[in-house]
C-alpha cells in the first residue's frame, strides 16, 4: 500500500467562469462575417439608389413610356406578318367594279377600235388624244386593283368615245364635199385623199366610192385630153375624137371630157 503521508498535496485553484464576449469560437466568427457585410452593402446601396432616381427622375418615365409605345421590333415584325382582318363587304364592291370594268371595257373597246379605224385621230384629233389618255389612266388602276378608279375613267373615255362617234356623220358628209370640189377643180391627189378619208368614216357610201374612183381615173383623163387637144390644133380631129372618147370611157360625168367631145364631133360634122 502506498504510504499516505509520503503523497503531494495539491492546492486546487479557485474556478473563474469564461466571459462569453471573449470567447469567441472560430465557428461563431465564421458566420458573423455575412451578415455584416451584407449590411454594409444595403447601407451602401440604398442611398445610392435614390440619388440615382433623383437624377433620372422624368427621363426615366419618359423612356418607360416611349418603350411602351414602340414595341421592340420583334413585336413589330409578329404584328406585320399577322394577316389582315377578313373584309367581305370591300372585296364585294371591289369585285363588283372589277366586273362593271369588264362589262364597260367590252363596249368601249370595240368602239375605240372603230374610231381608229375611222381615222378619227385626224378629224377630231383633240378628242381622240383625250380618250387615248384617259384609257391608258383607266388601264393603269385596273392593273394596280383600283377598279372603282379605273371604272370611272373608263366611264369617262366611253361617254367621250361616243360623243366622236355621234359626229362621225356629220364628218364624213363635208369631207365628201371636199373631194368633189377637189375634183372639179381636177385636183387629183386632193380629190383623192379626201375621197379616201370619206370611205374611211363611211366605207358603204356609194358617193364616195363613186368619187374615188373617178379621182383615180382623173390623172390619165387629163392626159388623154392634152393629146386630144394637141391633134385639133393639127386638125386631126378623129384622132382627137378618139382620145376623147378614151377619157369619157374613164369616167362618164367628167364635164370637161364630155365638153370637148360635143366640140370635136361639131368641128367634123362642120
Amino acid at each position: 500500500m502506498t504510504d499516505k503521508s509520503s503523497a503531494r498535496r495539491v492546492e486546487a485553484a479557485p474556478f473563474e467562469p469564461p466571459n462569453p464576449e471573449n470567447q469567441l469560437t472560430p465557428s461563431n466568427r465564421k458566420r458573423k462575417w455575412p451578415y455584416l457585410a451584407a449590411a454594409i452593402l444595403v447601407l451602401i446601396a440604398v442611398p445610392t439608389f435614390f440619388r440615382l432616381v433623383d437624377l433620372l427622375g422624368s427621363n426615366a418615365e419618359t423612356q418607360i413610356v416611349q418603350n411602351s409605345e414602340n414595341p421592340a421590333p420583334q413585336e413589330a415584325s409578329v404584328s406585320a406578318t399577322e394577316s389582315p382582318p377578313d373584309s367581305p363587304f370591300e372585296d364585294a364592291l371591289l369585285a363588283q367594279a372589277r366586273t362593271d370594268s369588264q362589262e364597260l371595257l367590252s363596249d368601249l373597246l370595240p368602239l375605240r377600235k372603230s374610231l381608229d379605224e375611222r381615222r378619227a385621230k385626224e378629224w377630231a384629233s383633240d378628242s381622240f388624244d383625250q380618250l387615248i389618255t384617259l384609257g391608258s389612266e383607266g388601264d393603269e388602276l385596273y392593273q394596280a386593283r383600283e377598279f372603282e378608279r379605273s371604272l370611272l375613267k373608263y366611264q369617262e373615255a366611253l361617254l367621250l368615245a361616243q360623243e366622236v362617234d355621234q359626229q362621225a356623220a356629220g364628218v364624213a358628209d363635208a369631207v365628201r364635199q371636199e373631194a368633189y370640189s377637189a375634183l372639179e377643180a381636177r385636183n387629183a391627189d386632193l380629190a383623192l385623199e379626201k375621197f379616201e378619208l370619206a370611205l374611211a368614216l363611211e366605207p358603204d357610201n356609194e358617193s364616195a366610192q363613186s368619187g374615188f374612183e373617178r379621182a383615180q381615173a382623173l390623172p390619165e383623163i387629163t392626159s388623154l385630153l392634152r393629146s386630144a387637144e394637141i391633134l385639133v390644133n393639127q386638125s386631126q380631129f378623129e384622132q382627137a375624137k378618139a382620145e376623147v372618147e378614151q377619157a369619157v370611157a374613164l369616167d362618164q360625168q367628167d364635164p370637161l371630157a364630155k365638153g370637148i367631145l360635143a366640140s370635136i364631133e361639131s368641128s367634123i360634122a362642120s
